[in-house]
Parts: structure tokens; C-alpha cells; sequence
């Protein structure tokens, strides 16, 4: 993954016992890869410390199109992360490009889309030009 050399698009990790430490080197190497579009990592060990590492390499990484963790040990606060991460991977994409996350429930996909969804809201406005009276020259 590191390499970027492989051509690799697609890798699919299912029921592979991946817990939050090997989620975490996964992580490490998404930050920097520049070709993988789809990640499966179905059916593993991975917590919510792996998904935070996922999520902030998710803010980073512009070419996964699909991580799919159902079968985790995902809770809520991992959820969550997940879902903030893909908002500003949009964000920085101008909405181009953003990951589909497939969580382990239908509760936890409403955290994700919940959190996407405020962290859009939080995100400030451009400031326009000041309006209001001009200045008067003495």
C-alpha cells in the first residue's frame, strides 16, 4: 500500500483478524497511498481506536471510495470519527470525492451521517467583503 507502485485498487482484509494495532498501520500506509479506491475489512477486530486512525487517514487520503467495516467492534465514538473525517475529506475535495463508509449497524451508520452532517453545520461561512457605511476622508 505504501509503495503506491502495485496498481492495487482493490483490497479485501475479510474475517483477517485485523484489530486496532494492524487498523493503525493500515492507516499509516492509507495516508500516503495514491491508487486503492476500495477497502474491505469486514468481519475483523477493529475498535474504535483503529477506526480513529482510519478516520484521520480518511482526512488525508483522496482516492478510497469504499471502506466497509461492518462485523466490527465499532461503537458510537468511532462512528462518529468516521463520519467527520469523511465531511472533511469532502470539504477539502470541493464534494468531488468522498469515502462511502459501511458500518457495522444501521444505529451506527446514523452516528456517521449524524456527525458528516454537523460538521458541515460547524464549518464557518466565507466572510464576504464588510458592509456598511464607507469610511469618510477627512
Amino acid at each position: 500500500l505504501r509503495d503506491n507502485d502495485s496498481g492495487l485498487i482493490e483490497l479485501n482484509l475479510i474475517s483477517s483478524s485485523i484489530d486496532d494495532a494492524k487498523a493503525r498501520e493500515l492507516a499509516d500506509a492509507l495516508r500516503v497511498n495514491t491508487t486503492l479506491q476500495r477497502l474491505g475489512l469486514r468481519d475483523s477486530k477493529i475498535g474504535d481506536t483503529g477506526a480513529r486512525a482510519l478516520a484521520d487517514a480518511l482526512r488525508v487520503n483522496g482516492t478510497l471510495q469504499t471502506l466497509d467495516l461492518r462485523g466490527n467492534n465499532i461503537r458510537p465514538e468511532g462512528a462518529r470519527a468516521l463520519g467527520e473525517a469523511v465531511q472533511a475529506q469532502a470539504l477539502r475535495e470541493a464534494g468531488n470525492t468522498t469515502t462511502e463508509v459501511i458500518l457495522p449497524s444501521d444505529e451506527l451508520q446514523r452516528v456517521f451521517n449524524n456527525a458528516a452532517t454537523s460538521a458541515q453545520q460547524q464549518q464557518p461561512e466565507e466572510v464576504g467583503p464588510a458592509s456598511g457605511p464607507s469610511p469618510t476622508k477627512p
